[in-house]
């Protein structure tokens, strides 16, 4: 795309050119939005983010955004036996394999580990078609007998170039796992592989991301909660890690490298997801307004690399 035409879109414009910063884009319409996660197809963008039954929006352009049908109308029944007093759904990932649009979540109650990852499918996106959910992929403490260090939830999927689908997913306790999926996507096939966690200071550290780029793999995780979130970064020569930042320290022992961090108006960016377009990295996320009321809102900014290949974010 012509440096023009980035411009016109409000970016600083292709890799190659000298030009400003990356930016945040100026978003328009229904902003709301919490743990967002974004997919482009046929010419739109489509966002799933938390709600009851997973809440969506749309968008021609990533700028302005119209407010969906939830995916779900009631929770899938399987979830009032395993995670009982499940309200919500939680921090959607959505990916597309093995011809269909897949969908993860997370089913838990705030300050709990007794916690499922769901999973939903269907063969397009923009049609009148719904989303079948395929039950729990992982679930974590789920009966008395139950002993799991691992928590359920925040799931992300990285499909790798060879199509090998790894779920990614946890928060606090011990940390960020992986683990292989199966061809189908319904159940995790392999051992958990530890990937990060915070054992210095004990502090949260969840909704990971892990996305290929330039023969790295980055895994993207947001560190403490709510209005102090911040979003760091590491990186490994596989999936399967070690990730260190871009001092050396390991992500297992607490490292990661800053790229995203609050300002006086957008607080606590974080719960971080990745969408190329154009050839064209953006960082969605979403922040906390303090000039709206604290309201969970949408922000996307340009996420370009530098010399180095480490990810620079145009937020907050």
């Amino acid at each position: 795309m012509a440096a023009g035409a980035w411009l016109a879109l409000g970016c600083a414009g292709p890799p190659d050119t000298v030009a400003a910063q990356p930016r945040v884009l100026e978003l328009s319409g229904d902003l709301e939005a919490h743990d967002p996660s974004v997919i482009e197809s046929n010419g739109v963008f489509y966002l799933f983010g938390t709600g009851p039954g997973l809440a969506t929006k749309t968008s021609s352009d990533l700028r302005v955004w119209r407010a969906g049908p939830d995916v779900f109308s009631a929770l899938p029944s399987w979830i009032a036996n395993l995670v009982p007093g499940a309200t919500n759904l939680w921090s959607p990932a959505v990916r597309f394999f093995g011809g269909l649009y897949h969908l993860y979540y997370a089913a838990s109650t705030f300050g709990s580990d007794r916690s499922c990852i769901g999973h939903a499918t269907r063969t397009s996106l923009g049609d009148d078609q719904t989303w079948t959910d395929r039950g729990p992929v992982l679930c974590s403490n789920t009966t008395t007998t139950t002993v799991d260090e691992f928590n359920a939830i925040d799931p992300e999927l990285l499909v790798t170039n060879d199509g090998i689908p790894w779920l990614v997913f946890g928060s606090f306790g011990s940390g960020i796992q992986l683990s292989q999926l199966s061809n189908d996507g319904t159940k995790v096939t392999g051992m958990l592989i530890p990937l990060a966690a915070r054992p210095k200071d004990g502090g949260a550290l969840q909704a990971p991301v892990l996305i290929e780029h330039g023969g790295y793999d980055y895994l993207f995780t947001s560190f403490d909660l709510d209005r102090a979130h911040r979003l760091t970064v590491g990186r490994a020569a596989t999936p399967q890690g070690p990730y260190l930042d871009r001092s050396g320290n390991p992500l297992s022992n607490g490292g990661g490298t800053l790229i995203l961090a609050g300002d006086t108006r957008f607080l606590g960016p974080g719960s971080n997801a990745v969408v190329s377009s154009g050839g064209r990295d953006f960082n969605v996320y979403h922040a906390y307004d303090a000039d709206n009321a604290d309201l969970a809102t949408l922000r996307i900014a340009e996420l370009v690399w530098d010399v180095q290949g480490w990810p620079i974010s145009g937020g907050p």
